[in-house]
């Protein structure tokens, strides 16, 4: 039996923990086979209400409105790689360009992308002293209507990974492009997801470019730095990856990259983690010991701040107004990809 489309207007309950939002979908065109009663019981100061409502078994969790559309979320994951693809900013300009050789090199590969919720406990977590501090500042007291937090990983391309693999003193013109032509494209790119957002209707925010966004050292007159929103344990949260003993993030398409994120009130299901361990993805190989040049990164201990933040003030010295160091990110097992136990 074949069905006609018709037009409908549909108004969609949107349950979180802790919020109750109202949107309405006119003039949606869905198949009437799709159509059922939803009944939601809502707890409401104490009281029990019940809603019986038109909806669709289409307009899932999955979907935001967007307009008169809704959108998927591969949707717009296939909408961001097809930015990241075009845009002249993930290129180096003429202009930019430390060498000749290097205009027009990409810096990055299309990036992974993580949905989370705003409500994951998790993010509460990044609040104690042995993860982010008291300072990392949670999804809801950015934007108290967000319900999803989107974490993208921006993977190097080959071109900047391999200048990387031949050095071992300092960084090479490829890596410090990619670390400051390369954050400047994601700031762009930051702002262009929270636009796109804000089409469909849905309050968007980028944390880390809000007047309230900051960056300071922990201990008054410390030689290290952190912030009030950290990116890689924001993707920690979302479930891109875990934590390598140099503190920087294993992704699926490794370490190499660099992250960003934005926070909306439109509602994407969680993707999940597939990981249980803050550590889980690093084999504890030791490559990135040897490949630090001050010896920051320890086997027993970790990273240790201070002497990574001397020398990258070393290095904005140097190469001003560059800077970057990026040893242990490559020529490691984890540089492209999860590294397969011992």
């Amino acid at each position: 039996m074949k069905f006609a489309k018709q037009s409908y207007d549909i108004t969609v309950l949107i349950i979180s923990s802790n919020c109750l939002t109202l949107n309405l979908y006119k003039s949606c065109t869905l198949y009437p086979q799709n159509l059922l009663i939803l009944y939601w019981t809502i707890r409401s100061n104490n009281d029990i209400i019940t809603k019986s409502m038109a909806a669709t078994s289409f307009l899932t969790s999955k979907h935001i409105k967007r307009g008169k559309h809704i959108m998927e979320k591969n949707e717009l994951t296939r909408m961001v790689a097809s930015y990241v693809e075009t845009a002249e900013e993930n290129h180096v300009q003429a202009q930019d360009a430390i060498e000749p050789r290097l205009i027009g090199m990409r810096i990055f590969k299309a990036p992974l992308i993580a949905f989370g919720s705003a409500d994951d406990p998790l993010f509460a977590q990044m609040q104690q002293p042995q993860a982010v501090g008291p300072h990392f500042m949670l999804p809801h007291e950015w934007l108290p209507e967000v319900h999803t937090v989107i974490s993208c990983f921006f993977p190097f391309t080959e071109q900047v990974k391999a200048s990387m693999r031949k050095t071992a003193t300092l960084p090479t013109s490829e890596w410090l492009h990619a670390r400051i032509e390369g954050q400047a494209f994601l700031n762009t790119f930051a702002c262009w997801l929270r636009t796109q957002l804000e089409q469909t209707g849905s309050k968007s925010l980028v944390p880390t470019q809000d007047e309230r966004f900051h960056v300071g050292s922990p201990i008054p007159g410390g030689t290290y730095f952190t912030s009030n929103w950290s990116e890689r344990h924001v993707g920690f949260v979302c479930g891109l990856g875990t934590f390598g003993i140099c503190a920087g993030l294993i992704t699926s398409n490794g370490m190499a990259g660099r992250l960003c994120s934005v926070i909306t009130e439109a509602y994407f299901e969680p993707d999940g983690r597939a990981y249980h361990d803050v550590y889980e993805y690093c084999i504890r190989c030791g490559a990135c010991v040897h490949r630090c040049p001050v010896g920051a990164v320890t086997l027993e201990s970790g990273k240790n701040h201070p002497p990574c933040s001397a020398w990258l003030n070393e290095m904005k010295k140097r190469f001003a107004p560059r800077y970057a160091c990026g040893f242990c990110q490559t020529g490691v097992p984890c540089e492209s990809h999860i590294p397969l136990p011992r």
